[in-house]
């Protein structure tokens, strides 16, 4: 069942993913392209299931737990069930090894990201985001209502206002949610291509999103001009928003983009 179910989410990935590659990448409907992915995602996973699936979850549900007995094992008959693993079962191991990775790695992203936000000096914004100043943030970056900047920033007040407005714009719009979600796609289907795909083509969503509404605040020249100075700084943290994040030329060319009709 497995098997069939990870061919037939292969399918509906693909196809989904194909559509956007072709109708939809290079149009500027950033908000449309987000809830397309986000849905494709879902929905892929959904078509995937088997059809009587819903009907035998609901039925289990509603049916008691079973007392078993009590059974002993000797030495004998663990060593005999040692020896019946199949195939499927080493399969089963190494998925779970890499599942066990993926989770402890975001895990340890979430605890980092805490301990920053404990030791920074913050700063609370009107607009309900936090601004948290950390030695330990190399470029300014944001998750959930959180933004962090370096604690000895030295860029000038107009590059600094930009950059906040590009983290504000991840803020408001609910950014964290949608990496996180593929956060957690990405360790159930560590081992799946699409699944990354499907991730990294939100992400940089997010940043033209991000850019699109921080460029209204300031001259899109000038925008364009401070995305490239800035095009060598990284964050090694997956699990935010930031604003050196995506191809530098992807976003330029969407940044100077006239709006789809």
């Amino acid at each position: 069942m497995a098997i069939v179910f990870l061919l037939k989410l292969t399918l509906f990935w693909g196809v989904f993913a194909l559509l956007y590659s072709l109708l939809l990448r290079r149009e500027t409907f950033f908000r449309a392209n987000r809830f397309y992915l986000l849905g494709a995602a879902i929905l892929g996973m959904l078509l995937a299931l088997p059809g009587d699936w819903f009907g035998r979850f609901a039925e289990q549900s509603g049916v008691p737990a079973a007392v078993l007995p009590v059974v002993s094992v000797g030495l004998q008959q663990a060593e005999a069930a040692a020896a019946q693993w199949t195939w499927l079962d080493y399969v089963w191991m190494v998925y779970t090894f890499g599942a066990a990775i993926a989770f402890f790695r975001m895990a340890w992203g979430i605890y980092r990201l805490i301990a920053m936000a404990t030791q920074g000096e913050k700063e609370k914004l009107s607009d309900g985001c936090t601004i948290i100043r950390s030695s330990a943030a190399k470029v300014p970056f944001s998750f959930f209502r959180w933004i962090f900047i370096p604690k000895d920033h030295d860029e000038d007040n107009v590059d600094l206002s930009a950059m906040l407005a590009h983290e504000r714009a991840h803020v408001h719009g609910r950014h964290s949610t949608d990496v996180l979600f593929m956060e957690i796609l990405c360790i159930v289907f560590w081992f799946h291509p699409l699944a990354h795909w499907y991730r990294r083509s939100l992400r940089t969503i997010h940043e033209y999103l991000a850019d699109a509404e921080a460029s209204e605040r300031t001259d899109k020249k000038q925008y364009g001009l401070l995305l490239i100075r800035q095009a060598q700084s990284g964050m090694s943290l997956a699990y935010v928003n930031h604003f050196f994040q995506s191809p530098l030329k992807q976003r330029l060319i969407m940044l100077t983009k006239s709006a789809s009709p």
